[in-house]
């Protein structure tokens, strides 16, 4: 009779060292999605111009407002201006490295 207990009960098999053996289980690999391939237009869509990629960066509200402000005088993008501001920057601090 204590051994039908002891049977059933897995943490009395645990204390006593016959715990039963659990089978592992398997598990398929996850499948990388290529999200080029499941919808090409979308992906050419949110990838951006001229080998650009999407990419999130915090501004102030006050940086914010005047490049609403110089991209409407200017009829370009907000992204257009910053890729300007970036360029311009690094190439002055690069020339005054360099000489």
């Amino acid at each position: 009779m204590l051994d039908r207990e002891v049977k059933k009960n897995t943490a009395l098999l645990a204390m006593l060292g016959d715990e039963p053996k659990k089978e592992k289980k398997t598990v398929a690999p996850k499948v990388q999605r290529d999200p080029r391939k499941e919808n090409p237009r979308s992906y050419e869509r949110n990838r951006g111009r001229g080998g650009t990629k999407p990419m999130s960066y915090y501004l102030p509200d006050n940086i914010i407002k005047l490049l609403n402000v110089k991209a409407a005088q200017e009829g370009k993008t907000k992204s257009e201006l910053v890729l300007e501001g970036l360029q311009y920057v690094l190439r002055e601090e690069l020339k005054a490295k360099e000489g």
